[in-house]
């Protein structure tokens, strides 16, 4: 059986392996710009989440081992950077959701002229054809 100070310094390691894979995300959104993946940020997001249960559980059990205000103030810091991150990276993927919409809605505008265009250009040459044929019908009779 291992001793608590041996179950510690293993959880100690373990929290701040989490933290280190938290600060990498957080590394990445800082430089985040509208040529990177929103899906790289999903997926980060994803595994934030999951950190943060980890985190818990690691901090909990270093908890039951180690009572000390300190440990309290570790978990209070921790969930405020996490959330905070959790929230620059919802409103990049917000704001990157509302430009494809914009972007989707210039397209579908753009292809409506293009195809109101056509059709009167269409028009125009079908009536073109039109008064020709009727042309060449008149003066066969």
């Amino acid at each position: 059986m291992t001793t608590p100070a041996a179950q510690l310094k293993v959880l100690m390691k373990k929290r701040a392996s989490i933290k280190s894979s938290v600060n990498s995300i957080s590394n990445y959104v800082k430089k985040f710009n509208k040529t990177h993946s929103i899906r790289q940020l999903q997926i980060r997001l994803t595994s934030l989440n999951q950190y943060i249960i980890d985190f818990n559980n690691t901090q909990q059990s270093i908890q039951n081992l180690d009572i000390g205000e300190e440990e309290e103030d570790e978990r209070l810091a921790f969930e405020e950077s996490y959330y905070t991150l959790v929230a620059e990276i919802e409103d990049l993927i917000a704001e990157a959701n509302s430009t494809q919409i914009s972007r989707t809605f210039v397209i579908n505008t753009r292809a409506d002229v293009f195809s109101k265009q056509i059709a009167v250009y269409t028009e125009r040459v079908v009536q073109t054809n039109y008064t020709a044929v009727s042309s060449e019908f008149k003066h066969c009779q």
